[in-house]
């Protein structure tokens, strides 16, 4: 069994009760059955407890105010872990925020970027990610309708994609449009059935392909209009999902009114004097953007060996940073024109919450992506 991580993985400790979001709250845990069986032999003073913080037939724990989970103290500490010791959660709890893809023969590891910890320490890194691999014994495991060699030709395709976006010698768009453009055709290949696509890849290493991305990007962003348009249509997909928490649909609201609802002109002007601030004052935003842009193509793009939606996981991960510093200049602007790298941490964890906490979600922006 081949089992891969990126060179960060082992980096990450629960802060627990220091943490600004704990992830006891705000969703509903859900709870495996090997623990459900653990808890309902509990024979304490605890007991009692478990019966009235965990449903049983539901499979979940129960929440009091605010979805927070019934074991969560005022301290914003487990009481399931304080009392019974860590083997006592479940798996939910022991597993997050790490997060798994399972592929016949291999396991691919990440951390979740909807933790604060985890949008913390991605966020700060400043050289390239590395994806170190490690050989455990194989385990028998069933992958219904699983194409190896569409796998195969996925996983080339990624380190392709993830060596274009960490060459640095390009500008973070010129780096993004190479690989929209790597992926409509990708796309259009695999959909005329074709699996070898070895011709595409000069789309990723041509100095003269690059050149012309330079070129058409430029031609586009003096566009105000055109520019305009296409930043307003794509920030209105995320009015497309369902709301996780209130929170954050005030803060997209807030975002739509301030970023759009004065027209082109308008817009071009907070995004040029954005782009001026952060030039000053936030010289690592490309380099944050890259390692985002990276975490979400890993995590998800072999994924499409289930449901062939190629070009959608790769455009989801490329806007995914575009609807990111669209909420962060709504931020800024709030703010009186500043913004820390706490605010941006923020501002991270709460769109992956939005975004990889809903199946619906994701599957969602699958279908809007597609339309693109």
């Amino acid at each position: 069994m081949k089992n891969t991580y990126p060179d960060y993985y082992h980096r990450f400790s629960c802060v627990a009760d220091a943490c600004e979001a704990t992830c006891c709250a705000g969703w509903q845990i859900v709870v495996d059955e090997e623990s459900l069986k653990n808890y309902a032999k509990v024979n304490s003073d605890f007991s009692e407890r478990i019966k009235t913080g965990v449903d049983f037939e539901e499979g979940v724990f129960l929440q009091k105010e605010k979805k927070r989970c019934a074991f969560l103290n005022e301290k914003n500490l487990c009481d399931m872990y304080t009392v019974l010791g860590e083997g006592a959660l479940c798996e939910t709890c022991t597993r997050y925020p790490r997060h798994i893809e399972e592929f016949e023969n291999v396991r691919e590891h990440t951390l979740s970027v909807s933790c604060p910890e985890v949008a913390r320490i991605l966020l700060g890194l400043k050289e390239p990610v590395r994806f170190l691999s490690e050989e455990t014994p194989a385990e028998e495991e069933i992958f219904d309708d699983f194409d190896p060699m569409l796998y195969e030709v996925l996983a080339e395709a990624r380190e392709k994609m993830l060596g274009v976006l960490q060459d640095r010698t390009m500008s973070i768009g010129e780096r993004a449009a190479i690989l929209w453009i790597f992926i409509t055709e990708f796309q259009e290949k695999m959909d005329e059935g074709m699996l070898y696509v070895d011709d595409l890849y000069a789309v990723c290493e041509d100095p003269g392909k690059r050149e012309e991305v330079r070129a058409k990007l430029t031609e586009f962003y003096s566009d105000k209009e055109t520019v305009f348009v296409t930043a307003k249509t794509q920030f209105s997909k995320l009015f497309a999902l369902e709301i996780l928490a209130e929170e954050w649909e005030e803060e997209r609201n807030r975002a739509d009114r301030m970023l759009y609802q004065n027209g082109a002109e308008h817009y071009a002007e907070i995004k040029e004097e954005y782009d001026d601030w952060c030039k000053v004052h936030m010289p690592e935003r490309e380099t944050m953007a890259e390692q985002l842009i990276v975490y979400f193509l890993f995590t998800y793009f072999c994924g499409a060996v289930y449901d062939e939606y190629v070009a959608s996981k790769v455009k989801l991960s490329v806007l995914s940073v575009f609807y990111i510093d669209e909420m962060l200049t709504a931020q800024w602007i709030l703010q009186e024109k500043q913004i820390t790298h706490h605010d941006i941490v923020r501002v991270v964890y709460r769109f992956s919450r939005e975004l990889e906490h809903s199946d619906e979600n994701l599957c969602a922006m699958d279908r809007l992506m597609e339309e693109l």
